[in-house]
């Protein structure tokens, strides 16, 4: 499985999250977390209406991750009004079993970070830290070449995350055949051709 895809458990299938991730491609996967979003890194998704039907659920998952991941996250959205109390809970739960503690206010919000986890997930520390405008502009980058793909007639815009991830350049992805561009996820060999094809048709002048 390629490693630029974010692996998704398939008991999250209905949640609107999905929806939401565009800058990173993402694929259903067998794994006992959630989600996964590195090599060593998955989050457990979590909302505090649930949690207060079902408190034990969260417990039983997290034990249940073991520790093959050295980052492991509790993504929570926030969507209960006696959030304050569950929070306390839930703080000394991640302590405790040495997890990340995430807080959303909105699924937005929670695709937001599983995007910038996956994106960041090669990148040094370092970058990240001291030269955020580079980084800035090169998300910047990234969309907007995710944006021209998808004015492909037969792209869409998770197809154009898909082939940025991987290629990671215009450059890289105009100069692939189409049996290289088709190895993206969701993307196969039909959409492949036709975007070889637009991308070496000759131009005209009007």
């Amino acid at each position: 499985m390629s490693s630029n895809v974010i692996q998704v458990h398939r008991k999250q299938s209905g949640n609107d999250l999905l929806k939401k991730i565009t800058r990173c491609p993402w694929t259903f996967a067998d794994i006992e977390p959630d989600f996964v979003v590195g090599r060593t890194a998955c989050a457990l998704y979590l909302s505090i209406r649930y949690h207060s039907l079902y408190p034990a659920y969260i417990y039983e998952r997290v034990n249940k991750l073991g520790d093959k991941y050295e980052l492991r996250i509790l993504l929570v959205v926030i969507d209960h009004v006696e959030f304050k109390t569950y929070l306390k809970e839930l703080s000394k739960l991640c302590i405790r079993m040495n997890m990340t503690l995430m807080l959303c206010w909105t699924v937005e919000d929670a695709a937001m970070y599983l995007e910038k986890y996956k994106l960041n997930e090669d990148k040094p520390a370092d970058i990240i830290m001291e030269k955020p405008t580079n980084y800035e502009y090169e998300e910047a980058l990234d969309q907007y070449m995710i944006d021209a793909l998808a004015e492909a007639p037969s792209l869409n815009k998770t197809d154009g995350a898909s082939l940025v991830a991987l290629f990671d350049s215009f450059e890289k992805i105009s100069n692939s055949s189409p049996e290289e561009l088709s190895i993206c996820p969701g993307v196969g060999l039909n959409k492949a051709q036709k975007l070889y094809d637009l991308l070496h048709r000759p131009m005209k002048r009007s």
